[in-house]
């Protein structure tokens, strides 16, 4: 399926198969897609550039990655489940924004969320686990995240970057190799009423004359430093 400027609404489709990607949405298209299923698209699943989609209710799997926005795109998923994919299984380029409702991302071969170029993410009430990079590489981009878990990761939680910037509400990171989260390159945090534990490295680490600041949250049983700044970075903390 592919659209240049145009709208289509799917409900209960299956789309598998495709040697290349199963849907592109270009120059201004929008899309709707309610209880559909999404499996062995070879490239991706679904490829937005200057576009708009909704997903509702679907499941994604089994591809390289299951959605790439490019060029000012947005996406909503509500209800969502995307799993078991070769690669990273969001990306979110050029000034894009996507928003995540209720949302369960699992068991991928690259990153869980790849973001840069001055994107932005918003994240609700979310389970975010079992990847094999980051789970949540922020570059250059913003991050909100409320209500959610980040959990058993083969290297950290989360990774700013390059002047990225998050805010993070009542969301557990736990059970990380490397890191529960990593602050580089002049990037900020700002934590409150989380909990980060249970990471077999460091709790959070900063570096690169990053910025931290926390409040409400609880550091807990990091095999290594609880929380770890170098090279001119600066932390607060409250109660």
């Amino acid at each position: 399926l592919s659209l240049n400027g145009g709208n289509v609404v799917a409900e209960k489709c299956k789309f598998t198969g495709a040697t290349d990607v199963a849907v592109v949405l270009l120059n201004k298209s929008q899309a709707t897609f309610n209880d559909c299923y999404f499996e062995n698209n070879e490239k991706s699943h679904l490829l937005i550039e200057d576009s708009t989609i909704e997903l509702f209710n679907c499941e994604l799997l089994n591809s390289n990655h299951a959605v790439w926005l490019k060029s000012q795109s947005d996406a909503i998923l509500d209800q969502v489940k995307i799993h078991h994919h070769t690669g990273t299984q969001i990306i979110i380029q050029d000034a894009s924004t996507l928003h995540m409702q209720g949302c369960g991302l699992e068991h991928g071969e690259g990153n869980g969320i790849y973001a840069s170029k001055q994107s932005k993410i918003h994240i609700n009430g979310t389970v975010i686990q079992h990847h094999t990079l980051p789970q949540l590489w922020i570059q250059n981009s913003q991050l909100h995240v409320t209500n959610s878990q980040v959990n058993y990761g083969k290297e950290s939680g989360l990774m700013l970057r390059e002047c990225a910037e998050a805010s993070i509400t009542n969301t557990s990171f736990s059970h990380h190799k490397i890191a529960n989260v990593q602050l580089t390159l002049e990037s900020l945090l700002n934590m409150a009423s989380c909990q980060v534990y249970s990471c077999q490295g460091v709790g959070v680490q900063l570096k690169d004359k990053s910025i931290a600041n926390f409040n409400e949250t609880i550091f807990a049983e990091n095999v290594l430093p609880q929380l770890f700044l170098s090279e001119q970075s600066i932390c607060t903390l409250k109660d």
